[in-house]
């Protein structure tokens, strides 16, 4: 059952009507939605919603709640990795995506003494965010990664 993240649809309610453009093309295009198909929601508090879908339109779909079951929140054990900021941009994304497939609780990148890039614009942080919601989508996770950066790491003995 395909998975997706939410937190624009009040996914309490009996009936919802999906209207974003790109949850749209996602499910209508990729996934060629038909009647009666589930889809599971969640919005990181827990739980995943199951809807039917009940009617297909040109610019919205209706869904129709089925259940509600609660998904796996807590790891076993709380991992923190610590990555040095790579030299390319694809490779931070590739590391971000790796990461969050592999539940680990969180992330940091910071500049090490050789590093190349030295900081992140907030252009590719929310990159990166949106990297870790299609991954979590994708790995039956339901708890977000903590994505952080730092300039330098504190010195350890």
């Amino acid at each position: 059952m395909q998975r997706f993240y939410q937190l624009n649809l009040p996914l309490w309610d009996r009936q919802i009507i999906v209207t974003d453009p790109d949850l749209l093309h996602q499910i209508t295009n990729v996934l060629r939605c038909k009647t009666r198909d589930q889809y599971a929601f969640f919005c990181w508090d827990g739980f995943e919603y199951i809807y039917e879908v009940s009617e297909v339109r040109k610019r919205q779909i209706s869904l129709e709640y089925i259940s509600k079951k609660e998904g796996i929140t807590n790891p076993r054990r709380d991992i923190h990795l610590y990555q040095a900021l790579p030299n390319k941009w694809d490779k931070a994304e590739l590391i971000t995506q790796k990461v969050t497939e592999m539940w680990i609780t969180s992330l940091t990148f910071f500049a090490a003494d050789r590093s190349q890039l030295r900081d992140i614009p907030q252009k590719k942080k929310d990159r990166l965010n949106k990297i870790i919601n299609e991954a979590t989508e994708q790995s039956g996770r339901n708890i977000p990664l903590k994505l952080g950066f730092r300039t330098k790491l504190p010195n350890t003995v």
